[in-house]
C-alpha cells in the first residue's frame, strides 16, 4: 500500500464456474495505490442473484487491508454497497437462458462493446421448431442473431415473428418500423430465399419475403415454401435499445 506513484494497470478478467478472476493489477482505491501479485477472485453468487440479460459491474475494494472484488448492479458513480471507495475494473452481462448465469464481459472504457450473450429463443412458431438465439452490445445498438430449425414435421400455422431477449425495449426513434434486417431461409439446404424487415412494437423481428422470393408478403408455414423437417432460418438485426448510449461505463 502507498500513495499513487505509477499509472494504474487493470489486469485481465476471466470467468469460470461462476467465479470472476482479476489477474495481477496495480489499482488506486481511495487515494492509495495497491499492487496485487496474483489473481483476485470473487464468486458472483456471493454478491448478486443474476437476472436474465442484466448488466453487472466488477469493483475492486479494500477490505481487511487487502484488495478484494465485489459484484454489483450499481453504476460507477454509486459504487458497491457498503464501501466509500472503489475501482471499477470490469463489467459483464448475465445470459438470458432459463437459469441466468454469466454471459459475456463488456468494455468499461470507450463505447460499451460485448461479445455474444445467449438467450432462450422463441417465436410464433412453437411446433417442431427449435431456436438458437444470441445478442451482443455495440454502444447504443444491439446485434440480435436468431436461427431456427424445423424438425419432426411442420411448424404451426402462423406468420413468423422471432423474439429478441427479455428486459429490453427497442428505441423506435433510432430503429423505425421497417428497418431492414439480414435474413435467409433454407429449403432443406437446397434453395435459399432472402428474407428481411424489422417489425415494430414489441421486441419481435417479423420476417417478410425478400424481392427474390416466390411471392410477396409475410413468411408463414407455407411461404416462401412449405416449411418442414430440415428447413432453416437465419437472421441478423441491428436494433437501437432504449437507455443505451455510447457513454463509457466508467463514466456512468
Amino acid at each position: 500500500m502507498g500513495q499513487r506513484t505509477r499509472d494504474d494497470k487493470i489486469g485481465s478478467l476471466s470467468h469460470g464456474g461462476g467465479i470472476i478472476s482479476l489477474a495481477a493489477s496495480r489499482l488506486t482505491i481511495g487515494g492509495q495505490q495497491y499492487t496485487t501479485t496474483s489473481a483476485t477472485q470473487r464468486t458472483i453468487s456471493t454478491d448478486v442473484t443474476m437476472t436474465a440479460n442484466s448488466l453487472y459491474m466488477i469493483y475492486a475494494v479494500v477490505s481487511g487491508g487487502a484488495v478484494q472484488l465485489r459484484i454489483s448492479s450499481n453504476v460507477n458513480s454509486v459504487g458497491p454497497a457498503g464501501f466509500l471507495s472503489w475501482k471499477l475494473v470490469g463489467a459483464f452481462y448475465a445470459n438470458g437462458l432459463v437459469s441466468p448465469a454469466f454471459g459475456s464481459f463488456v468494455t468499461i472504457t470507450g463505447r460499451p462493446v460485448s461479445s455474444r450473450t445467449f438467450y432462450t429463443g422463441s417465436g410464433t412458431w412453437v411446433t417442431n421448431t427449435s431456436y438458437s438465439s444470441s445478442w451482443e452490445r455495440d454502444g447504443e445498438f444491439m446485434v440480435v442473431r436468431v436461427s431456427l430449425l424445423i424438425q419432426g414435421g411442420s411448424p404451426n400455422a402462423a406468420i413468423l415473428d422471432v423474439n429478441g431477449p427479455s428486459g429490453f425495449t427497442v428505441d423506435t426513434s433510432k430503429t423505425p418500423v421497417g428497418t431492414p434486417i439480414i435474413a435467409r431461409a433454407l429449403d432443406s439446404g437446397t434453395r435459399e430465399f432472402p428474407l428481411g424487415d424489422y417489425y415494430g412494437g414489441s421486441f419481435a423481428l417479423r420476417l417478410i419475403q425478400g424481392e427474390n422470393a416466390t411471392s410477396a408478403g409475410n413468411v408463414s408455414e407455407s411461404t416462401p415454401f412449405v416449411w418442414t423437417t430440415d428447413d432453416e432460418m437465419h437472421s441478423t438485426a441491428r436494433i437501437a435499445i432504449t437507455g443505451w448510449s455510447n457513454t463509457p461505463l466508467e463514466d456512468l
